[in-house]
Formats: structure tokens, sequence, C-alpha cells
């Protein structure tokens, strides 16, 4: 356990604010150390399981996997009020990579995609933001489509140039997103009528915080903008804080255990 991680946790006044802080302490001592059974399951929720080896990503400079990224976008999915966002799994990025455009066809992605949007039961109508986490060659990009403006906003936190032209991965990307969206509001949506930018965002200062950057951007960008400022220097803390959203949520089926121990 590492000391430099527990110590903003500990000796602070007994506020509502310090009984999150000791929910992460408990949250660190629950998950890290090497004594501990890894494959022990420590979140169930939504048709997902994370065992305590795929939250140790979460310790140091661990990197981030597509396991707890999906599970993320399921908390943000079912906790989203007033369910005007749509999350989407970093499978579905995967699956289109993979699928080397052979079944780009409307008919085809509906059938093949649509079962592995989440089962929730939301008026897909008042959906007006789809966010869909992308894994590219060990880097973790956030696009959301903005399907009231119509605009696609790739969030990058990697420094470099910035793109202005969809490439041809992008736009197999963006009709799997648009169709889905189409089918699932019963409202046509034109790729070709959308505008491509890439927002000014936090950039990363290191090789392995790009998923922590991801995450935070879907918890925090609505709308063209950032409800609330990311902090760089802090993202030791926002690891401990995505993981102990997922630990103690109520939707997490082993909560009660964990609080437990």
């Amino acid at each position: 356990m590492a000391p430099n991680l527990l110590s903003p946790y500990i000796s602070q006044p007994q506020t509502k604010q310090s009984a999150i802080k000791i929910d992460l302490k408990q949250a660190v001592a629950l998950v890290f150390g090497d004594d501990l059974d890894a494959s022990e399951e420590l979140v169930s929720m939504h048709d997902t399981i994370l065992t305590r080896g795929n939250l140790g990503c979460f310790e140091g400079n661990g990197w981030i996997g597509n396991d707890v990224v999906d599970a993320y976008c399921r908390l943000l999915q079912y906790e989203h009020e007033p369910k005007s966002k749509l999350f989407l799994s970093p499978y579905i990025a995967e699956m289109v990579i993979h699928s080397q455009a052979k079944h780009l066809v409307r008919e085809a992605v509906i059938g093949r995609f649509e079962p592995h949007l989440y089962q929730i039961d939301i008026p897909y109508v008042n959906v007006n933001e789809v966010f869909l986490p992308v894994l590219v060659k060990n880097h973790w990009t956030l696009y959301v489509y903005d399907l009231a403006n119509r605009r696609i906003q790739l969030l990058d936190s990697r420094p470099g140039r910035k793109k202005t032209m969809l490439s041809g991965f992008q736009q197999n990307l963006a009709k799997v997103v648009l169709w889905l969206a189409a089918h699932k509001k019963e409202v046509p949506y034109d790729l070709r009528t959308f505008n491509f930018i890439t927002p000014d965002v936090p950039l990363q200062p290191n090789e392995h915080d790009c998923g922590v950057f991801v995450m935070k951007f879907m918890e925090l960008w609505s709308m063209g903008g950032f409800s609330k400022s990311i902090d760089v220097g802090k993202l030791k803390h926002y690891r401990l804080k995505i993981m102990g959203s997922m630990l103690f949520s109520a939707q997490n089926a082993h909560r009660d255990r964990v609080r437990r121990n």
C-alpha cells in the first residue's frame, strides 16, 4: 500500500467531505495489496464484473483497460439524469476496428451493434449527446456526437496537431453511432451535415493517464464544455475517486460487502 496515496485521506476534520475521503482510504486498503486475492469480485453491476485484479490498474501509473472503462460507462449511464446522454461501450469501437468496414451498411449495423447497447429503459427521443470512448494503439480518446448541434467532437488528451477532417476509421465510427442513434430516436442523421471539431481539453503530462482523462471527460463534458475544471495535478486523486465511485455505488451488488471490509 503506497503511503503517498493514503496521506491526503488521514487526519481530516469529520465533515461530509471527509466522509468521501474515508471511503477512498477504505478503497485503497480493499483493492491494493500483493497479499489480496486478485480474482475476488468487487464490482458487479448491469451485467459486468470487475475483480480486484481489474481494479488494480488504478494504482500508481497503471494503464486503464477496456473492462474498467466499460464499467464506468455503465455507471454513468444509469446514474445520468435527465437521460439526455447515451454512453456507448468501448467494445463497440473495437468491433468497428475489427470489422474493417466490411459490414458497414445500415441494416447490418443495427443488427450487429444494437445488442451491445446497455440494456436501459430511456426515452431515446431525449438523447442529444452520444459518448464513445475509443482505444487505438494503447491510447484512449473520447468522441462526443452532439446530435442537437450536428457536430462530432474529438476529446484527446495527448498533445499534438489538431485534425480538421475525419479519417476513414473515424467516418466508420460516425456511421455506426449515427445509424444507431437514428434507429433509436427514429430521427434521420446524415453524416455530411455534421461538423468535426477538436476542442481544447487538458493535456496528459505522461504516457499512461489517457484512460483517466477519458473517464473524466465522460463525467464532466456536456454540450460543448466541461461542467467542472480538470486539474492535471490531481490525477492520482481522480484515479482513486473513480475507483471508489464504482466500489461504493448503489448499483454495485457487492457494495454492502465491500463497505464492511
